[in-house]
Formats: structure tokens, sequence, C-alpha cells
């Protein structure tokens, strides 16, 4: 029978079973249920040895309510499985497929074991969420290694810290020849000495397992290296805790994460740099200028913020167009990047405006700004010096001149005691301003000591 055809949905009722049709309504004994799957197993001792032991297999699962399996797209993958879903003589389990919370990224198959044929049982969809979106799927305890196996999903039974079953979507992650290679190994001999962070691997293996040991699960970001290739992967692990005979026995669900985590890496050069300079936009600015605040209130030193205007960009723009514009900003960001430490932030606002905050200067308010007028000196005699660029002649050749495009500063100097972020930026931009209307190409010192408004 088709995969379709045996999907059925429950809403807290209870059924019996008979070749797969509905026969009578009554509420199970669960002392039952338990009583015959002891029988069934103490019947059924499978021999020791093979690959996935049955006895392992119908514990793990009649011991644990939810087992993980993180399967992207459950449902999809369920109904394109090319084997059908029978029901079992000694036992069936439920799926409850659950598209999990979208910050998460990752969708749980929830497994658990309920009763045998002819048994009496209820099957009842959590859905104190709003937004769960639950399926109930009957599957024979026999088709579950299937399942296992034929997942694309990484699976890895850990008993102690050892390897002891995975399947082949494991190997391929680990780039093992054969899943024999992993048994006997831990996920810190598969991983590099240090994670990124600078933690060592097997400490925060273990500070992981304690957790799950503790809460049932951990989810982490991990890197390991490939054993055919040694080329660091980063993953998303799950490390679930399966109490089994007083044993510590751990599932691990694990998927490629190189591709998320690129995508991640492009949404927060989005959200934070500008996209035309590179620069740290006014979003990460104000943040950058918060941690510096906070530096400022345990150091007592000082910091300033110089906020800067091009003189000329407007002429320029008129004149030879958008993309002259364009390489003179590219160009200005490399030289006042120049003139500042590694520590320093320089931000684009937008426009033709930028910022560059320095941080940790003197204790003493007046040496804090003669360093802070000597950094925006070295900065103004940059952005003073011509600009050599191209443009495109009516023959459509391209000609190099040279523009002169200076910069009006105005600094203020902070303590984080003394005033707010905003209130910082106002007052180096009023000061930028006096700038302008005196000439341009000049700096102005906002007054000392700052005050909030």
């Amino acid at each position: 029978m088709p995969l379709s055809m045996r999907l059925q949905s429950f809403r807290g009722a209870t059924v019996s079973l008979d070749n797969q049709n509905i026969k009578h309504y009554s509420e199970p004994s669960i002392k039952q249920i338990e009583h015959r799957l002891d029988h069934s197993n103490r019947q059924q001792k499978p021999p020791r040895g093979v690959l996935w032991s049955h006895d392992l297999d119908q514990d793990l699962l009649r011991e644990n309510g939810p087992i993980l399996a993180s399967l992207t797209e459950a449902e999809k993958k369920l109904e394109n499985l090319k084997f059908e879903l029978s029901i079992a003589a000694q036992g069936r389990l439920e799926l409850v497929i659950k598209l999990a919370d979208a910050e998460q990224e990752i969708k749980r198959l929830g497994v658990k074991l309920v009763s045998s044929q002819n048994e009496v049982q209820q099957l009842a969809s959590d859905l104190d969420s709003s937004n769960a979106i639950a399926s109930n799927i009957l599957l024979s305890m026999e088709q579950f290694p299937r399942l296992f196996e034929s997942s694309s999903e990484a699976f890895i039974v850990l008993e102690g810290e050892q390897i002891s079953h995975c399947n082949e979507a494991a190997a391929r992650l680990f780039g093992a020849i054969d899943r024999s290679q992993l048994y006997g190994q831990t996920l810190a001999n598969l991983s590099p000495y240090e994670q990124p962070g600078g933690r060592q691997s097997l400490a925060l293996y273990k500070e992981y397992v304690a957790t799950a040991c503790q809460t049932g699960h951990r989810s982490f970001d991990w890197v390991i290296h490939r054993q055919n290739n040694h080329q660091e992967v980063a993953t998303e692990i799950v490390l679930t805790a399966l109490p089994f005979k007083g044993t510590s026995v751990f599932l691990i669900s694990a998927r490629d994460a190189t591709e998320r985590q690129q995508q991640a890496q492009k949404m927060e050069v989005l959200a934070f740099f500008d996209e035309l300079t590179g620069l740290p936009n006014r979003r990460l600015l104000l943040d950058r200028l918060a941690q510096a605040m906070a530096q400022s209130r345990r150091s007592n030193r000082h910091g300033a913020v110089m906020f800067l205007d091009l003189d000329h960009f407007k002429t320029l723009n008129d004149q030879f167009g958008h993309a002259c514009g364009d390489e003179v900003l590219r160009q200005t960001a490399a030289r006042i990047q120049q003139c500042v430490r590694a520590e320093d932030t320089v931000s684009r606002q937008g426009g033709d405006e930028f910022v560059a905050l320095i941080v940790e200067l003197d204790e003493d308010p007046e040496l804090a700004q003669r360093h802070a007028l000597a950094v925006g000196e070295k900065i103004r005699k940059a952005l003073e010096q011509p600009y050599t660029l191209q443009r495109s002649s009516k023959s459509s050749e391209e000609h190099s001149f040279l523009f002169q495009c200076p910069a009006s500063l105005g600094i203020a100097l902070f303590q984080a005691t003394q005033t707010n972020a905003e209130n910082i930026l106002k007052t180096a931009d009023s000061a930028m301003y006096r700038a302008k209307l005196e000439g341009g190409n000049r700096i102005e010192c906002a007054q000392y000591p700052l005050t909030s408004n």
C-alpha cells in the first residue's frame, strides 16, 4: 500500500486497528503495553554483532520519548522514501513531524513507541502552539533502521564517548571511505584541536555532553575535519542523551552548515556594513561607540568622535558623474583607515559623510584632545591630496584627471559618564558644520566636557 494511504490524522481519538481497519474504540493500559514490549524483547533477541541491533533499537525507542532526527523538509523526504511503511506484528512507531520555530532553521522529527497489534492505542498531536504543524504516520519497528540508513541527515550513536553506530550519511559527512573508520572514534578526535573562538575541542565537547545530560539535548555549531582530505567543515549538531540500562548513550544528528554560515555572513555584511566602501555603517558604529563608552568607564580614558564631510563632492558628482563620485568615496575610506589604529573604527554614515571613532586616548582631557587633533590633522592632510580619476570621452576612450576633494572635520571628546552616544555624534556633527562654514578643509573641536541633552 502506498505511503499516502497510510497517513492518518488523530486529535486525541482512541482506536484499535485490525488489518489496517478501525475495529473498536477504548483506552489502552500503559502497563499492558510495557509488559507486551518487555515480553517481545525477551522472546526475540537478535544475534549480537550485527550492524544495527534490534535490541538496542527497541530499548532506545521504548525508553525515550521524542528521538531527534532534524530532517530537512521532513514530510517531503518521508513521502519520497522508496519503501512502504507497514504495521508491525509486535509494535509500531508514531512519527510526529513538527515544523520548528523559524529561528531554529531546523525541522524536527520525533519518534516514539506505541502499542502492538490489536492493542488499543491513543495518538494525540501536541498542538499547544498555534504555529505547530503535525502529522501522524504509522511505521513498523522493523522499518526504522531503514529510515535511519536512508536519511540524508548524518546520525551517530555514541556509547560513552565512542561511536558505535552511524549511517552512510555520517560517513560521507566525515569523509570516511567506510563507516567502520568512524567506529571507536570520538567527536573530539574527528575535529581540529581548537574550535572557532579558541576553545579546545575536547574540553568544549565535554561541556556540551554535561549540558545534554542535564537538559536532555544540546544544539551547537561545530567544526570537524574530513578523514579523506582533512578539510575543515562547519556543521550544526544536535546532541541528545538517551538513558539506556544505566550507561551513557547519545544520539548525534549532524549536517553541513557551510552554506548556512555563508548566508549568515552575507546577511551580516548587508546589515552592518556599507556596500560601496565596505566600512561599518551607522548601526555598527553605534554599537562600537557603546563598547568604547563602556571601555572608557573601566579605564577612565577619553575617546573621540571625528565627523567629516567632503567639501566639493556635489560638484564632482554634477560635473563628472556618480561613477567618479563612487571612486572618490572608496579612496576616501581607504585614506582614513590608513590614518587610524586597528582598534579604532571608520564608518560611512551615508553620502559623503564619514565618522572616525578613536578609543583609549588619555585620562587627562587636554592630552586626549591633543592626540585627537593630531589624528584629525593626519586625516585632513591625507584627504586634501588630489584624487586620480578616470572618465570616458566622446570617443569612448578613458582619460585620467586629478580632482581635489578636501574635508571639513569636527571633533568631540567624550568620557562614558558625561553624555550618551547620540549626543556625542550630534556634537561632532555640529563642530564639522562650523568648520565647513569657515571655508572647509579645517578642523573644529567641540567644547569639553560634553553635557547630555
